[in-house]
């Protein structure tokens, strides 16, 4: 059986507060990557203004939002061992700007079936513009 998204998994970050630090670079739509990392799928925003993942370290054990996935600096880390970052059920902690990471309980990461999308919600997605030939 394959998805209308020929099988690669998407996700829908949502929940933090617009007004709060990293909300634009989190918020969004994520497509699975063809590589992984520990096994585990490696996510990237579906957005090219400004690259982000969402990929596992292995290392520490935590699910994390970076800029790359080698990047030893996280906007976002969960410690969960197990599981894929939709099963999560411990608070994410999100960057504050400063020198500590704030738990977000609103913050979320939801598997989106390509057959059932969400009806209230919009996406937006910014994209490279091609060279005037």
């Amino acid at each position: 059986e394959t998805s209308g998204g020929g099988g690669r998994d998407a996700l829908l970050v949502s929940g933090r507060d617009p007004a709060k630090n990293l909300a634009q670079r989190l918020l969004g739509l994520y497509v699975a990557e063809a590589s992984t990392r520990g096994g585990r799928p490696v996510f990237r925003k579906a957005d090219h203004e400004k690259a982000t993942f969402l990929c596992f370290n292995e290392e520490k054990a935590n699910w994390r939002f970076t800029s790359s996935i080698d990047e030893k600096k996280e906007f976002a880390k969960v410690k969960q061992a197990g599981g894929l970052p939709w099963e999560v059920t411990k608070p994410w902690r999100i960057y504050d700007g400063e020198k500590t990471y704030e738990e977000d309980p609103d913050f979320k990461v939801t598997r989106l079936d390509a057959d059932r999308l969400p009806s209230d919600v919009e996406v937006e997605v910014n994209v490279p513009l091609l060279p005037a030939s």
